[in-house]
């Protein structure tokens, strides 16, 4: 009997390369198929009647939503301003602040009209800024907006505050024991009391990651100190629990500000024996 032939022949051989031709041409023609465009932005624009400092404006956001219920909200981030500028805190009870804040709606051609009015902090840096806008109603809250703004009316100063930390410095504190915390804060736009945070520390080791331990207490536990009219000192006593983890101990970032929004980062950090 004779063998059979192992070599294909030429319309296999062509079929085969015709199908994965043919293969090919079907993963090219997935490939360059476009893109769905991506969802549009609830929110389609937001603007501002007014951006000097210590004035009332009108901040106006559109959204593409025909319902936004009985009870819609405008909701500001922080803001980043000159120098990394937040919004400050200010006196004023209308003032614009970081937050949620209830809204005034209307229909409009495509959607909804929501506006608040609200005064800009008096102590704002003058220059460019952006701040985060998100609106909330009967759809739910949506994010991703931002209102830019050219302050005027305000300061000038961008220069945040000058931060000593005294104590803890290269010590072993043991379990159970108590260090003391001790850092100084110098600015020429200090108030009496003025915004000092903070006024507790977490503090977490690296070994393991998720030990923690707080410094808290009231208010009064953290005692402040006017040394002169621009520098203020703050001062506590910190316990350290019995059951912890030796270690290096590092405390979460806070801030110690000035009024004008201007912060500097405070950092401790503590060897536990």
């Amino acid at each position: 009997m004779r063998g059979r032939s192992t070599t294909p022949t030429r319309a296999i051989i062509t079929r085969r390369i015709g199908g994965l031709v043919g293969a090919g041409v079907l993963v090219a023609t997935v490939a360059c198929q476009p893109e769905p465009p991506p969802p549009r932005d609830l929110i389609t624009s937001v603007s501002a009647s007014s951006s000097v400092a210590g004035q009332l404006t009108t901040i106006t956001v559109r959204v593409g939503e025909n319902e936004v219920g009985g009870s819609p909200w405008i909701n500001l981030g922080e803001g980043a301003g000159p120098g990394d500028a937040k919004l400050p805190a200010s006196s004023a009870p209308d003032a614009c602040a970081a937050g949620s804040m209830p809204a005034q709606a209307i229909a409009v051609s495509g959607g909804s009209e929501l506006t608040l009015t609200c005064r800009l902090p008096e102590t704002m840096v003058n220059g460019p800024w952006t701040i985060a806008i998100s609106a909330s109603g009967s759809f739910g809250t949506t994010w991703g907006a931002s209102l830019p703004l050219v302050v005027t009316g305000g300061t000038d100063d961008v220069t945040p505050p000058v931060l000593t930390i005294l104590a803890p410095q290269s010590q072993v504190v043991p379990r159970g024991g108590s260090f003391p915390v001790l850092y100084r804060i110098a600015d020429d736009h200090l108030a009496p009391n003025t915004q000092l945070s903070p006024s507790w520390f977490q503090f977490q080791g690296n070994k393991p990651y998720d030990t923690t331990f707080f410094c808290a207490g009231p208010d009064d536990q953290f005692l402040r100190t006017q040394v002169s009219p621009t520098v203020i000192e703050v001062s506590f006593t910190c316990k350290v629990p019995t059951v912890l983890e030796p270690g290096l101990y590092k405390s979460f970032l806070q801030a110690a500000g000035d009024i004008y929004g201007r912060s500097t980062p405070i950092q401790l950090s503590v060897s536990i024996s």
